[in-house]
């Protein structure tokens, strides 16, 4: 009876301690990596791209934030995201956010990337002249370049202003 007792309670010990371990290697699984580039001022607000990746699933986002403006306005911005390693396009995004003296999260793509591969995603501001251009001494002026920029209406591109960050899907 001793006897039985005893393995009893060693296997309860044993059940607690796995239960106990359990939930730290389900934690770690979950952990979620987030990359962002520095904010770049653009005209009157603040751009910032992010990629989180949770294991093999990598998602795209760019922050938008005025720069102190307290007036309503909305902001048209655009991401594209890009895997590097298989040459594949995940997709190129446009929209218009928001923004009233606050961040705001426009969404890119989210997607299943094998370990090791390189994510690209960058935001841009498309027809905004910031910080980043150049003004000419006539005048013109020169953008940043960008994979496939909107063409204006005279078919040609457009000012593009644009912050990239990389990350590597780790598995």
């Amino acid at each position: 009876m001793h006897k039985i007792a005893s393995r009893l309670a060693v296997g309860a010990l044993l059940v607690g301690a796995l239960a106990a371990v359990a939930p730290a290697a389900s934690a770690s699984a979950a952990t979620t990596v987030t990359k962002c580039s520095n904010w770049k001022l653009v005209g009157n607000r603040y751009f910032q791209s992010c990629i989180d990746v949770s294991g093999t699933q990598v998602s795209t986002y760019g922050l938008v934030s005025s720069a102190g403006v307290t007036a309503p306005s909305d902001t048209g911005v655009g991401l594209i995201s890009y895997n590097e390693t298989a040459s594949a396009l995940l997709g190129n995004k446009q929209g218009t956010v928001h923004v009233d003296n606050n961040t705001v999260r426009f969404d890119g793509y989210t997607t299943v990337a094998a370990t090791g591969q390189r994510i690209r995603s960058t935001v841009y501001v498309p027809g905004l002249i910031g910080t980043g251009t150049l003004v000419g001494t006539d005048g013109a002026t020169f953008c940043e370049p960008i994979l496939t920029g909107p063409a204006g209406p005279d078919g040609k591109r457009q000012c593009i202003e644009e912050i990239t960050v990389w990350a590597s899907v780790t598995g």
